[in-house]
């Protein structure tokens, strides 16, 4: 079982492939997340404006957790 978290924590680590199949899995609970892999896999090809996205995406999401 895959979790958000999970995908967030591979975010983090800059582990675009494994965040995108994360994100995939999840998408269809979250459609929003299936942009999510996809922008992960432009990541994972050395786009840099698709991983500065995600890290800050990711970072904002991350709060939202420890917040709750």
């Amino acid at each position: 079982m895959i979790t958000e978290t999970m995908m967030l924590i591979a975010l983090k680590q800059r582990n675009w492939k494994r965040a995108s199949e994360m994100a995939l899995s999840l998408s269809m609970n979250e459609p929003f997340l299936s942009n999510v892999a996809k922008v992960a896999l432009k990541a994972s090809q050395g786009d840099l404006k698709s991983a500065y996205t995600l890290l800050l995406w990711a970072e904002i999401k991350w709060k939202e957790i420890k917040v709750l």
